[in-house]
């Protein structure tokens, strides 16, 4: 069970890397900022 969640949560990533990587890394540089 383990690796199909692990597997299913790594093919939600890559589509939703795929679907939105500026707002992805929008949000990170916010929360850096938040936490610097």
């Amino acid at each position: 069970m383990r690796i199909i969640l692990c597997i299913v949560r790594h093919e939600m990533i890559k589509t939703v890397l795929r679907k939105c990587p500026f707002d992805l890394i929008s949000n990170v540089k916010s929360n850096t900022h938040i936490l610097n």
